[in-house]
């Protein structure tokens, strides 16, 4: 703004925002600490959200992962908005590009290498693999089926599993499962 602009502006309203702070490009919400956690916000300081103890943003805040504390399987996903798209039964979610995730849902193990691992060493291994498609889930592995060790990414708009070096499948949105010989 030029100079005499700035002398007649008036301020309607001052919000202060700590240093954690995260305004997302995207989708014009927020997050930050509030008592009780962590809560997602409109640009106009509206809550969206619950408060959790623990909420990351993912994919420009897109979507946000928010967890409980302690105990296993306890991550959900929401969305910008605030809405719960899964409830919290995950000890893991990976992304790939902002259409695609796996989400695991994990047991204890006794074995010296397990699937992951959290920051006490203790290992764990993949119960059950849930494909998310935008944030929603469309379709579930057993572990005989997938385990984190696969090789996944996207290709268009499907999802790619690589289960050698020379074959795999394809996932679509709607779980419809494409096997291949060759890549």
């Amino acid at each position: 703004l030029s100079a005499s602009a700035l002398a007649d502006v008036k301020v309607e309203s001052v919000t202060e925002m700590e240093r954690s702070i995260y305004i997302s490009s995207a989708t014009n919400c927020y997050y930050k600490r509030v008592d009780g956690g962590y809560q997602i916000f409109d640009v106009d300081g509206n809550a969206l959200s619950a408060a959790y103890p623990d909420l990351s943003a993912k994919w420009n805040g897109l979507y946000y992962e928010y967890r409980f504390e302690g105990g296993l399987n306890t991550t959900g996903l929401l969305d910008a908005k605030g809405q719960v798209l899964t409830e919290p039964i995950y000890g893991e979610i990976t992304f790939n590009g902002e259409s695609w995730a796996m989400a695991y849902v994990l047991e204890p193990t006794t074995e010296t290498k397990g699937d992951f691992k959290d920051s006490d060493n203790n290992q764990y291994m993949v119960k059950r693999t849930d494909v998310l498609y935008e944030g929603r889930v469309i379709g579930s592995f057993t572990r005989d089926e997938f385990n984190p060790s696969l090789r996944w990414g996207t290709t268009g708009k499907y999802l790619y599993v690589r289960t050698t070096s020379d074959s795999g499948f394809y996932i679509s949105r709607h779980f419809d499962i494409v096997r291949v010989d060759k890549d």
